[in-house]
């Protein structure tokens, strides 16, 4: 063998043992970003199961905490990205948040379509959605410490979701925070089932912040989103506090969306 080869196969090994001593050290130290909680839901007749993430000071203190609930909470970047966030921001620019993050698995949604055919799925749906949050929060708030204050993240088609409860007024959340929903999907629907709901008043004023990407998909969300930045403005109502953000230089849901939202909702000028 040559000298090259000897240098070669020398590097090899090296390597070999550094990623076996990388794994062996990730099998004996590992850490958590919370712990899973699972509840049967009597009114959905299905298991919920949720990722919870307390803030750091939480076992040190009696106070209360608002509640960030997240859909599509299974995912391990989007769940990270949201315990990050929270625990950045929380250092001077917002309040410590609960992140209760739901599993949004096949089975919780069987048979519930976002684009509703007709007025009997539509109903099946906004069943299902108050159903949803208003269990959910219910658990919540009877295992930890919470304020008064839900907040709710959804992206994509699981954003389309998060709005269904801002059309039946749900009195379970106060603020949502939605990245590139694909109105495009059924733009018709859901324009007017967003103006049906702000004609009729709410119980206190909602607050909504909506995002998209600069290389997001054209047709399904840039043009629509567009067009629902129009709807917003020219059917007014005391009764949501909106904005529409723009990320430059990113794609579909942009990563920036909930941090750029928390920073806007705590803001001096948001609703409190």
């Amino acid at each position: 063998m040559n000298i090259k080869h000897q240098i070669t196969w020398k590097v090899i090994s090296l390597l070999m043992l550094f990623t076996q001593s990388i794994i062996s050290y990730a099998q004996e130290d590992s850490f958590s970003l919370g712990k899973t909680e699972k509840f049967y839901s009597e009114s959905l007749g299905k298991e919920i199961s949720l990722n919870v993430h307390l803030p750091e000071s939480y076992n040190s203190n009696i106070h209360n905490y608002p509640v960030l609930y997240l859909l599509n909470g299974q995912d391990l970047p989007t769940y990270a990205n949201a315990a990050s966030a929270l625990d950045f921001l929380s250092f001077e620019m917002i309040p410590e948040f609960i992140l209760v993050g739901i599993v949004s698995s096949a089975e919780l949604f069987e048979k519930i379509r976002i684009c509703p055919s007709d007025s009997i799925k539509q109903k099946e749906l906004e069943e299902f959605v108050n159903k949803l949050f208003l269990d959910i929060t219910t658990y919540i708030d009877s295992k930890y410490r919470t304020e008064p204050y839900n907040l709710l993240y959804g992206q994509s088609n699981l954003g389309l979701l998060a709005l269904h409860a801002l059309f039946i007024n749900s009195r379970c959340i106060k603020s949502y925070i939605i990245g590139s929903p694909p109105f495009g999907w059924c733009q018709t629907y859901l324009f007017n089932r967003f103006k049906s709901s702000l004609n009729n008043n709410l119980f206190e004023v909602k607050n909504l912040f909506v995002s998209y990407g600069e290389f997001d998909y054209p047709e399904l969300v840039i043009s629509q989103i567009q067009s629902f930045e129009d709807l917003l403005m020219n059917y007014p109502s005391e009764w949501l506090n909106y904005k529409v953000f723009y990320a430059a230089g990113e794609g579909h849901v942009p990563v920036t969306t909930l941090n750029y939202g928390l920073l806007n909702l705590f803001s001096d000028t948001a609703a409190q």
